[in-house]
């Protein structure tokens, strides 16, 4: 039985995706840009990183990523706080989950600069046991690995964790699985 459940932030357990493409598209307009993105679009563009998805928004020019990251951040933060929101009956299942005696962790390429604020908005400080956000460019690799920094892996045995929407983006389906199961208490 697990007891440790690793998630994604971004499509798992916050409906981020229009606040993601209306940061994008202030971003372009921003730089002068011609683009202009629908969330459908965006949606591709997402789930390895913050320069990633900047570069396949300015469809791959060679662009300053620090200058265009300096803009991107804050804009995504302000956004974020405003538009990001919970998914339905998400925070009843967290809360459940933790009840039963799963630790609940974060891993997302979201950067640091967005995410844990985004995070506490959302669910208050300390829901979760720990997080791993993208730092500079490196995203965070989406696997147990990336929670040896933190110093997690001394107490995450690979057997009794599963990880949950990390790697692609809008896994949400994966958690009302959960959702769906605990109440026909089966979990």
């Amino acid at each position: 039985m697990y007891k440790h459940l690793i998630f994604g932030l971004d499509g798992t357990i916050a409906d981020t995706l229009p606040s993601i493409t209306d940061s994008v598209n202030v971003t372009l307009k921003y730089f002068h840009d011609p683009h202009h993105y629908r969330v459908d679009e965006v949606y591709n563009f997402v789930g390895y990183g913050t320069p990633y998805l900047l570069k396949k928004a300015f469809d791959n020019e060679q662009i300053n990523l620090e200058q265009v990251l300096a803009i991107y951040l804050p804009v995504q933060l302000k956004i974020h706080l405003k538009k990001a929101k919970l998914f339905p009956d998400l925070l009843l299942t967290l809360n459940t989950l933790k009840e039963r005696g799963y630790k609940l962790y974060i891993a997302t390429n979201k950067p640091i600069e967005v995410a844990p604020k985004v995070i506490n908005q959302l669910y208050g400080k300390n829901f979760f046991k720990d997080a791993i956000y993208q730092k500079g460019d490196m995203p965070v690799e989406n696997h147990l690995a990336a929670f040896a920094p933190a110093g997690l892996t001394s107490y995450i045995i690979p057997d009794n964790v599963k990880s949950i929407g990390t790697g692609a983006f809008s896994q949400y389906s994966e958690l009302r699985k959960i959702y769906c199961k605990r109440r026909c208490s089966v979990l």
